[in-house]
């Protein structure tokens, strides 16, 4: 199934500080096919070396490729050094409290023989881990019925309409929980110099790479489960401490069209248009409501509207937008956001997850049992139309 000299799937697992979480996930991952097909890389950042004390205890040395970076680094170089050691016709990156499903080696078989450059699921799964701060969410496994189909999509109508502030980024084959053939990756980075940029990995791998292909297969198939544990930043956002993700970048510089702030509403556009700008697609930067992203983060950090209202009028200044206009049109956008949060509040409902199954289950190895049993059963055909 791969050539002669690399093997058809790689799977990178980075890792900081969550051994029990990750050491489960890379014994899953080498259930998934033979070493010649599927290379499996572990890039770990921790503060110790608990993650490879355990692999010598379960025997998986012979198996695995594990790397640790003594030195700290962030996460996205994390995400750089590991994805540079990977040989792999087809990537996938989870994190170390996540999993694949066995069926990932169908999927990049199937994307071989199609040719595809890139594989985006359809919908995910996921997997809360029994120490999640939400116990909603602790020990449930939120799982999703197949068809095997899937849809050729044409990337440039999407950036068009889903690159108004970052947080479209799902729409996109992201690297993190897609299949990605390991060229355009590649080619990101010879036109680059790096794979990931920005301070959201995810996010940015999801923009860059849009940026370079013409078109991505969206495919209803699971390959993989998210998951959220504790350390997770998922958990960490839940309970305040998502600036420990941002504490590990050091002399980060902001672009000249995103807030200089670490929240989720500012950051998220940053990671998207540093991919543009990287890329060399500054075409794509009139997509962006700029209005929008510094009008919600300013709502979010009202103590430095001063200083977010100067960054965002020479963002459109570079644009050569009249600054009163700009400018009355931004605290428009910051009333109406106030008057939405208002609304939220009289009307809040809990999130529904559509055509969705929501099950009890002690472990994430459960999970992936119950939803390959139910694939099986189901005898779906990948990539029928």
């Amino acid at each position: 199934m791969s050539d002669e000299k690399n093997p058809l799937l790689s799977i990178l697992i980075p890792t900081k500080n969550r051994s029990s979480t990750a050491i489960i996930c890379v014994v899953e991952a080498t259930k998934v096919g033979s070493p010649e097909e599927v290379e499996i890389v572990i890039q770990d950042c921790s503060d110790n070396n608990i993650l490879e004390q355990l692999l010598y205890e379960v025997n998986l040395f012979g198996r695995v490729h594990y790397y640790r970076t003594e030195r700290p680094v962030s996460m996205v170089e994390n995400w750089n050094i590991g994805t540079s050691r990977l040989h792999g016709e087809f990537v996938t990156i989870i994190g170390d409290d996540d999993a694949v499903y066995p069926s990932i080696i169908n999927v990049a078989r199937w994307a071989k023989k199609n040719n595809f450059k890139a594989v985006k699921q359809k919908k995910y799964d996921f997997f809360g881990w029994p120490d999640l701060f939400d116990k909603t969410l602790a020990e449930k496994f939120i799982y999703h019925d197949f068809t095997g189909k899937y849809d050729l999509v044409n990337v440039l109508d999407l950036l068009t309409k889903f690159s108004k502030t970052g947080d479209e980024y799902p729409t996109f084959p992201m690297v993190y929980h897609n299949l990605i053939r390991r060229s355009v990756l590649e080619d990101i980075h010879d036109k680059t110099g790096v794979y990931f940029d920005g301070v959201s990995p995810d996010i940015y791998s999801a923009y860059a790479i849009a940026a370079i292909i013409d078109n991505f297969i969206v495919l209803d198939y699971p390959f993989t489960i998210v998951g959220a544990s504790k350390n997770s930043n998922t958990n960490r956002t839940k309970v305040g401490d998502g600036h420990m993700h941002f504490n590990e970048f050091e002399n980060y510089k902001f672009t000249t069209l995103s807030p200089e702030t670490w929240g989720l509403y500012g950051s998220n556009s940053d990671s998207m248009i540093k991919a543009f700008i990287n890329i060399g697609r500054k075409d794509l930067l009139t997509n962006i409501d700029i209005t929008r992203v510094f009008a919600r983060t300013i709502v979010a950090e009202p103590s430095r509207t001063i200083e977010h209202s100067k960054k965002y009028l020479l963002a459109v200044s570079s644009f050569g937008r009249n600054k009163v206009l700009s400018y009355t049109l931004l605290w428009l956008n910051i009333i109406a956001k106030y008057l939405l949060v208002y609304l939220r509040k009289l009307t809040r409902t809990k999130p529904v997850i559509l055509n969705a199954s929501k099950s009890r289950v002690a472990s994430i190895e459960e999970a992936i049992h119950m939803q390959m049993d139910l694939l099986e059963r189901r005898g779906i055909v990948l990539g029928g139309r």
